[in-house]
């Protein structure tokens, strides 16, 4: 898709997929063809549903866009520009990726600023800038305020002292049960179904990897009762602590492994991004030769430097003068 698409252009397309979308409703409304079982319910369910939600994104869009175009919010964001430190152009229409609360990412067309619109880092990459008509609508890092704040997703490997500390961290934060995830690094489940197929020894190396694939695809559909059921008849009859060890693993953990359910709701099934991050938001800057730090100015440097690294840090200036007055 062009990077300087007119808004009109995105208008147009938005409204003719909400078309679509509406028209494949009236159709299901209008059809003869009913469930004949579970599974065509369940999958008429889940195609409503991921249609519901698309539709519900593509309708707000529509209303973001238009957002962007009016003169209202144009006023606003010529406001806010002229409150920014630095001096900063009109760089003209660039085209951006939103997601919106269903999980449904839009293209949408928004002016750019920039304090040099055409200039280059040496690594290509183009300097930061800012889309003021998104800042004034709480978009953030590409994410309507709907979808930052309606669900958090909690990430572990399956430790024990890990899952304790969920309770009381919800409890502070307030959040709901319907609110949040719990789920197991994909990768470690993974890792344990691979070490479960290391202690069959008359499984050749090709049965192993088959057995592990069949189980990891099985983990990845959301289909975790149907894994564990495997890992209990293939634990009958064993003597060897090691296999039940495993098993119970998945028995334990099975309540966290709706990787199904986590990926529909448009959320990663692992922990690596969070992982990465952790290195180089906070390692690589509280972590060195010769640096020591008492907890408390641990943390504020800890806030500052996250502020920095999202791209919000106006924002944290923004707040400490509201304070001060």
């Amino acid at each position: 898709m062009s990077k300087h698409l007119g808004s009109s252009v995105i208008v147009t397309d938005i409204e003719a997929r909400i078309q679509t979308l509406t028209e494949a409703f009236r159709q299901v409304a209008s059809t003869d063809e009913l469930p004949t079982s579970a599974a065509d319910l369940e999958a008429r369910e889940q195609q409503l549903q991921g249609q519901t939600r698309e539709l519900s994104d593509l309708l707000v869009a529509h209303q973001v866009q238009q957002a962007l175009n009016s003169a209202e919010l144009g006023h606003g964001a010529q406001e806010l520009i002229r409150r920014q430190p630095g001096k900063l152009r009109d760089c003209g229409r660039r085209l951006v990726r939103i997601r919106f609360a269903g999980g449904t990412a839009v293209h949408l067309s928004a002016t750019y600023y920039a304090r040099k619109c055409d200039q280059k880092r040496a690594s290509g990459k183009r300097k930061k800038g800012m889309f003021p008509g998104l800042y004034l609508l709480g978009i953030h890092e590409r994410c309507t305020p709907g979808l930052a704040a309606d669900q958090v997703l909690f990430v572990a490997d399956g430790a024990r002292w890990i899952g304790d500390r969920v309770k009381p961290l919800l409890a502070a934060l307030g959040l709901k049960a319907s609110q949040h995830f719990e789920l197991i690094d994909s990768y470690h489940a993974v890792e344990h179904l691979s070490a479960f197929a290391r202690l069959k020894p008359r499984w050749s190396t090709l049965e192993r990897d088959n057995w592990v694939r069949k189980q990891r695809r099985r983990l990845r559909r959301g289909h975790i009762e149907a894994v564990v059921e495997e890992l209990r008849l293939e634990c009958k009859g064993t003597k060897s602590a090691l296999p039940r060890r495993e098993r119970d693993y998945f028995i334990r953990n099975q309540m966290r492994m709706h990787y199904g359910k986590v990926s529909d709701a448009q959320m990663p099934i692992g922990s690596g991004a969070m992982e990465s991050s952790i290195r180089r938001v906070v390692n690589m800057r509280l972590k060195g030769a010769g640096i020591f730090w008492n907890e408390d100015t641990a943390n504020e440097m800890l806030m500052l430097r996250c502020y920095y690294k999202a791209g919000r840090w106006d924002d944290l200036k923004k707040l400490a003068f509201q304070v001060a007055a």
